[in-house]
């Protein structure tokens, strides 16, 4: 469980209460919709906070994270009454089966480790995204790097996609250790 899990359920993001926790995740794709051309029945997966549209301004620029029109599942999963359930960060993998867009699913090796892969989908995106994006760690600059929580496990990812001579890392919380072969 993910800290933002917990503030969710302590009201700090998003009241549209039912909601459905959980927002990292790594699975094999059950069934697939009519017009899914991305994703096929058998593909190990992990999930994506939001599907990018490719198009817009942001995605064009070569920012996806900002992306104008993300996309999740239009069809909502619900409780057994029928009521609907707000699935957190357009997730919601706290359930045996979870409803996500294509575009939320990024295939993964089968023989990846389940625990591992389940961190790139959040953990190591959002710790590696800061890293890149915010803290602009750039090849040929020293940087200083503090990273918290889960993000300790994507220590040696931004390292591994975009190095710099010398990165000092300062872990605040280790919580998990990132095992960089998933990302070669």
């Amino acid at each position: 469980m993910c800290h933002t899990d917990l503030t969710y359920r302590d009201g700090g993001i998003n009241d549209d209460y039912p909601f459905l926790l959980g927002h990292e995740a790594s699975g094999t794709v059950e069934t697939i919709g009519d017009s899914v051309v991305n994703v096929a029945p058998g593909d190990f997966v992990i999930l994506n906070g939001h599907a990018v549209c490719g198009q817009c301004r942001a995605c064009q620029r070569g920012r996806p994270q900002l992306c104008f029109n993300s996309h999740s599942a239009t069809q909502k999963m619900t409780l057994t009454d029928g009521t609907e359930l707000s699935p957190a960060l357009a997730i919601g993998d706290f359930v045996e089966k979870a409803l996500v867009h294509e575009g939320q699913c990024s295939t993964v090796d089968p023989e990846a480790d389940p625990a591992a892969a389940t961190l790139l989908g959040r953990g190591v995106m959002a710790g590696v995204g800061a890293a890149i994006n915010t803290g602009a760690i750039t090849r040929g600059h020293n940087d200083h790097v503090t990273v918290a929580l889960e993000l300790g496990a994507a220590l040696d990812a931004p390292v591994l996609l975009h190095p710099a001579d010398d990165v000092l890392w300062q872990i605040r919380h280790p919580a998990t250790t990132f095992d960089s072969s998933l990302m070669k």
